[in-house]
Parts: C-alpha cells; structure tokens; sequence
C-alpha cells in the first residue's frame, strides 16, 4: 500500500463502501456485479489518492548554471518521474538554452514526453554515453509511448572514439520523433541520424514527423535506419546521408529475416537524399535503400509525394535501390541520381526482384533510369523516364504507358524513345 494514505483506506473499508459506493450491477442483478462495482469504485479511488502524491504532470527544466550542470538537469527531472502510466503523461519542458550533454545518455522513460522550446531555441549537444547493450556511442534512447521533440539534436562522438554512434537509437515499439533537426558526425567509424530496431521478433511502430535528420562524416553515414520487424510510418521527414568516407545513405530499410505478411511502409512527403564529396573519391550514395537479402519481404512499400535525390558521389550514384523487395509503388514522387565520378554509374532505380509501379512520378538516370534483374517487372505510368534504356537481366520486364523522356517525347511499351 505504499503511496496510499492509510487512514483513507480505512475509512474506506469502514463507512464509504457500504454508504456510498454505487453497484454496477449485470443485467441480471447478480450478486457479482455488485461486487465488480465495488471493486471498480475502490480502484477508482485508490488510484486517484496514489495520483495526487506523484505531483505536476509537467517538470520544466531550467536552464541554470553551465551547459553540462543543465544536462543533468534533464536527467534528473527524468529520474523523478515514478507514476507515468497510461492515463498519467508526464512531458519534461526543457526552458531555451544549451545543454551539453558529454558521458551522458537521455534515457527516455515510457509515457513521458521530452519537449524543448523549439528549434533554433533548444539545443542538447555532445558525444552522449557508450551503451553497452546497443554497443554504440549514443545520445538519447526512445522509449515506448514517448515523444521527443521541438528541440535540435547534435551529436558529436570524442575524437579517437572506435565505436558507430547513433544520435537517437529507438529499440522499442512506439516511440515518436517530431519537429526535430538532428545532426550526428562521427570521424573514423559508421553513424546513424536515427536507428530503429525491433527487439526478440516483436514488430515496432515508430512516428517519425516533420524533422531534419543529417548523418555526416562518417565511415559510412546513414540518415535514418529501419531494421528487423519494423513497421514505421513517415510524415514530411528531410533525411541525409553527407560526404562519408564509403557510403551515403539517407535512408536504409535492414529487413534480414522478416516474416510478416501484412501491413507495410508508407512514406509521405519525405525528402531522402545522399551526398558525397571529392573528399572521397571511391564512395557511394543511395538516397533509398532496402537490404533485405535474397526473399522478398512481404507487405508493400508506398512513397506518396516524395523525392529521393543521390549525387556528387564519385563511386556512382543511386536513387532507389529496392532489393527484392515484394511489391512497391511510387505516386507523384520523384527520383534523381547525377553528378558521380567518369567511370561510375547514376540510376535511378535498381530491383532485383518483385514489382514496381511508379504513376504520376519521375524517374531520372544521367546513366540510366532502371537496372532491373531477378524477374523484377517495373511498371511506369503516365511518368517520365529519363535517360537511357532501362538495363534488364534475368527475366525482368520493364513497361511503359503514357509515359515519355527527358525532352517528354513519348515512349513505347517497352519503355523505349518511339
């Protein structure tokens, strides 16, 4: 019975129980209905009296002191939450300023919200904390049932540090991302804007809303990263993969042994890009990536009004690389790989198996537009398909209607210039 007040429940048990208390009873007027309603009435207010002991459903952080005390601060607002639950939120309001968060690690709690004053007025800085269980560097864990947001996000790793680094690492199944610019740069190993992942099986579902995510400088860079049974829904999310010494990503769907049969990926009014650099010149850029080995994952992949954009990497470009994924479809979404080394190639999309259909959308190669193979059958319609026929092996098919080029000269069936 701890956090109840005692003398309350006594008097409980004593006088309101046989006074007051209001049987719900089932239609039949059964004695176990009246007893469910006691039951009710008790937990009702039992649980409000533990309720009122657990203070204000919002703990404002003030901005006091150095960087690194402020930090702290937010740590141990965090810790001071007991009673977060489902019917009580709590939201931790970080006040404007900077906290430099150096061998600390945000570690979110379920049903509590981490909230700043808005972007370009909250920013939470530093190299984080290695997590031994993700064996990363990281900086703030998600949890379930919790939001982060309305603050920029910049992480740092220390120099000399030989362990990948992920800004924001969600390993549970609800966590939400919103209105957040989140910039990770790691010097010598692999990074991660946001990585999520699903534990032991279990599908998760993470909301990720309206924010900038930027991972630069790395091994290999990689915006956001989806992997195992994870079902994520996107919403005018901005991510990057920048000038990293062998691979740009600026999103990857790690999909390795996925079973499940239903639901799928929606992305709406995304922007996903990869940029490289002369820095280095042998690296490679994938705006969109699915990894996801020789099955095809089941379920369905759709990309409403998006664009994916991959150049300036000297070792070759590409748009959408798709894998064998089972079946994926583009609407009025747009696809561009350019600008890469003289002997590397830009596509727009590459499948090795499944189908593709693209309506309303643009698809633009300066090598080729598609590079099909595995049986894959990519379907264009009413689309432009730019820049060389499209390379297909192994069986796949590629078809054209009411679509046309660069110069919108139309194409046949084949998606070839008539």
């Amino acid at each position: 019975m701890r956090g109840i007040n005692m003398k309350l429940y006594s008097r409980l048990q004593n006088e309101q129980l046989r006074r007051d208390a209001s049987p719900i009873y089932c239609k039949n007027g059964s004695r176990a209905g009246y007893l469910l309603g006691i039951a009710v009435g008790l937990s009702l207010l039992l649980s409000g009296t533990a309720f009122a002991q657990c203070g204000p459903t919002t703990v404002v952080v003030e901005h006091t002191g150095s960087q690194a005390t402020s930090c702290q601060n937010i740590l141990d607002a965090i810790d001071s939450i007991t009673c977060a639950s489902p019917e009580r939120r709590y939201v931790v309001k970080l006040s404007p300023g900077k906290y430099a968060c150096n061998d600390k690690l945000i570690e979110m709690k379920d049903y509590v919200d981490l909230e700043g004053s808005g972007v370009e007025s909250t920013l939470i800085s530093g190299k984080g904390d290695y997590d031994a269980t993700a064996a990363r560097w990281v900086l703030i864990k998600a949890a379930d049932f919790s939001e982060i947001r309305d603050f920029d996000l910049l992480m740092r790793p220390p120099a000399g540090a030989n362990d990948d680094a992920v800004a924001v690492l969600s390993d549970g199944v609800s966590a939400r991302i919103s209105n957040m610019n989140i910039k990770v740069k790691n010097n010598g190993k692999d990074c991660w804007g946001i990585l999520a992942q699903s534990l032991d099986g279990v599908e998760a579902q993470p909301y990720i809303k309206a924010s900038y995510i930027d991972a630069t400088k790395c091994d290999n860079g990689i915006g956001v990263e989806i992997r195992g049974n994870v079902r994520p829904t996107f919403l005018r999310v901005y991510t990057m993969g920048t000038n990293s010494k062998f691979s740009s990503t600026g999103m990857l769907f790690n999909l390795f042994g996925i079973t499940r049969s239903s639901g799928g990926l929606k992305l709406w009014d995304v922007q996903s890009s990869a940029y490289g650099g002369s820095e280095f010149p042998d690296a490679k850029c994938y705006a969109f990536k699915f990894q996801n080995g020789s099955e095809p994952v089941p379920g369905i992949a759709t990309f409403y009004q998006s664009l994916f954009i991959a150049e300036l990497c000297d070792g070759g470009n590409t748009g959408l690389a798709l894998g064998n994924n089972n079946r994926t479809i583009l609407v009025n979404t747009r696809v561009w790989a350019r600008f890469s080394g003289e002997k590397a190639e830009n596509v727009g999309i590459e499948i090795e198996g499944g189908t593709l259909k693209a309506n309303s959308s643009m698809v633009v190669g300066t090598t080729r537009s598609l590079n099909a193979t595995g049986g894959a059958v990519a379907e264009f319609g009413a689309s432009q398909v730019a820049k060389g026929a499209p390379q297909l092996t192994l069986g796949a098919k590629a078809v054209c209607v009411a679509s046309y080029d660069t110069n919108f000269d139309p194409l046949n069936n084949l998606c070839l210039p008539q």
